[in-house]
């Protein structure tokens, strides 16, 4: 079997989706055992509809190193969770078959997926009551609602939410909290290295996550005599304030509703302060023509080309993705998107370069990893 000691994140190309494997490195106590997670399996075309379980399929027979057509029961990973960010179509699309799969009596209950993710917003679609129904009917898949301050822990990786937020869940039941807003947003670490999944979440989300998670501060005491610190008196004019950790600082950033207007804003972009950006979007020309714009908007082209320092402002012209320089990659352009990130917060990323109606094959991924 192929060992994997870092985190890799793949953006599976399902065209106008989100579908992301997270691959986390090989369990401690087990070596070259694969461990990992989904993070939405979407894709509104039908042609695309298995593409996320088939990524799954390569993607272990190249970790386990097994023929395709071998059977299940030889196989032996941990699948720790399945998270839907929020039920639109083009998040949840191909996750029945993912579920239909891999809870299928082949496997046995350790190799099934653990637990599922859901957001808890309510919305009356048949496929998401079929979900649910679903998951009703296989109570060995754990069903969690998270919310903001959630945490898992696998070994070395922690997986936090860091949205919705209490404050947004608790408005749920007015519908005043449109469901993009109500998307899951995950913070993967990995020692120094930070991921954040992003969802479709927009402004109104953002701005409860930074206020949940601000820039903390901490004091600074002058020294006693013995070298102590001093804080006998706490109105000192030579005390001063510094800052601590940006707990929403980032490496990479899976840019949100796929490079949506509504979805990034400078000010969170500055915070977050990611050096790789990520977009799972479908070319231009497969989009409806009643469509506004395509994706990503032009206004976050602007914003994502000012943070990487490609592109000013200033200019009249609003950038094409080329201009955004390597550091923001989208699935339309690239394919499938496979980003490593080491325990010290380096970042490489390798593309597949298949269309999101083409299948990645086990050939494919060991001639890029």
């Amino acid at each position: 079997m192929r060992a994997n000691n870092t985190l890799r994140i793949h953006v599976i190309n399902v065209g106008h989706g989100d579908s992301l494997l997270v691959e986390m490195p090989d369990e401690a106590k087990t070596p070259h055992r694969p461990r990992f997670g989904l993070v939405d399996a979407g894709g509104e075309d039908a042609e695309v509809k298995t593409k996320t379980l088939d990524y799954l399929e390569t993607f272990l027979n190249y970790r386990l190193e097994r023929a395709p057509a071998l059977n299940s029961s030889a196989a032996d990973f941990l699948f720790e969770f399945v998270c839907l960010t929020h039920p639109h179509n083009d998040h949840l699309h191909g996750m029945q078959p993912v579920l239909n799969h891999y809870c299928a009596d082949t496997y046995p209950a350790a190799m099934r997926p653990q637990q599922f993710w859901d957001c808890g917003f309510r919305y009356n679609t048949i496929s998401y009551l079929a979900l649910l129904d679903f998951l009703g009917q296989h109570t060995e898949v754990k069903f969690i609602r998270v919310t903001s301050g959630t945490e898992f822990h696998y070994d070395e990786v922690e997986v936090m939410t860091a949205a919705p937020s209490i404050d947004m869940r608790n408005r749920y039941d007015t519908y005043g909290v449109n469901v993009n807003d109500a998307s899951i947003v995950l913070r993967i670490t990995l020692g120094s290295g930070v991921v954040i999944l992003t969802g479709d979440a927009h402004f109104d989300s953002w701005g409860k996550l930074c206020e949940e998670f601000p820039r903390t501060k901490h004091l600074i005491y002058p020294r006693d005599s013995t070298g102590e610190p001093d804080m006998r008196d706490p109105n000192r004019e030579d005390i001063a304030f510094m800052n601590q950790e940006n707990q929403l600082n980032c490496q990479l950033l899976k840019v949100s509703h796929h490079g949506s207007k509504r979805g990034t804003s400078y000010e969170y972009i500055e915070k977050l302060s990611p050096s790789h950006f990520a977009i799972a979007c479908d070319n231009d020309a497969d989009y409806p023509a009643s469509w506004k714009h395509k994706f990503p908007h032009p206004i976050t082209r602007l914003i994502l080309g000012e943070e990487a320092g490609t592109f000013s402002a200033s200019s009249v012209q609003i950038p094409d993705l080329g201009a955004l320089g390597s550091s923001t990659a989208t699935t339309a352009a690239l394919g499938t998107l496979i980003y490593r990130i080491t325990r010290g917060g380096q970042v490489t990323r390798v593309n597949l370069g298949e269309g999101k109606h083409t299948r990645p094959t086990v050939n494919d991924l060991v001639q890029k990893l």
